[in-house]
């Protein structure tokens, strides 16, 4: 059973249960735009339309996941009311995808950069080819550009402040093997029919996925932010900056 859109294409599996939603735009790269954030939400919601959904598994038809937002776009953009707004549906979108009701996974056979990066991190679990030339990270700061689509708050969370800072402000780009040793993903795969076993797998071991900060007994990695060691911290992050 399938569909697509502009930008995504759509499939469900009856007998897992399990949608799966492909990042296909047009051209060789899946860059974010309007065109994105429109196509992914009605995908989204395609997929919480199939009875019996159980999961999403989102993945790429191209050579990368996903290298972030269309630089050329947000160039010439000259309106900050139209970027604010823009920003604001991306986040929304990200935050219905990690809120989604099913377990979410993220299936790296490419690069995830930027926004790319930040809509993996967006999904429950994130599982990378193991390959040298897959990279992940926020390098969009070296374009004077901060991230934008959560990534500032979800990754110190995920690996901590300074940790999450050290990528955040020095526009790292981490590759599949280092990303697993620094937390940036979840799991690597040899190739992608392990990639797509995997995915499927986690999804059937964590029926009741959630973030680990939509958790009740969600902790900071350390240290705490009200701490005076994170205090510190920002003060040397600032002169970064």
């Amino acid at each position: 059973m399938g569909n697509r859109n502009a930008a995504v294409e759509m499939s469900f599996d009856a007998s897992n249960g399990i949608a799966t939603l492909t990042l296909a735009m047009e051209g060789k790269a899946n860059k974010i735009d309007e065109t994105f954030g429109t196509c992914l939400g009605e995908a989204l919601e395609w997929a919480k339309e199939q009875a019996g959904l159980k999961g999403i598994i989102i993945g790429t038809a191209h050579k990368d996941f996903c290298v972030g937002a269309d630089i050329d776009m947000l160039y010439k953009e000259r309106d900050p009311a139209r970027v604010y707004e823009g920003v604001t549906r991306l986040n929304g979108l990200f935050r219905g995808i990690e809120t989604a009701g099913v377990p979410v996974v993220a299936a790296l056979s490419g690069s995830a950069l930027g926004g790319g990066y930040e809509l993996a991190l967006s999904c429950h679990h994130r599982i990378a080819l193991n390959e040298g030339r897959i990279q992940v990270g926020l390098p969009e700061v070296m374009l004077g550009v901060i991230p934008g689509a959560g990534g500032t708050q979800r990754l110190t969370r995920l690996i901590g402040i300074q940790s999450a800072l050290d990528h955040l402000l020095q526009g790292k780009m981490v590759r599949a093997p280092k990303a697993l040793k620094v937390g940036l993903v979840d799991d690597l795969a040899q190739n992608e029919s392990e990639l797509r076993e995997k995915a499927e797998a986690w999804i059937a071991a964590n029926p009741k996925a959630k973030q680990p900060w939509d958790q009740k007994d969600f902790k900071w990695p350390a240290p705490d932010p009200s701490s005076d060691d994170a205090r510190a911290m920002i003060m040397v992050a600032s002169a970064m900056l």
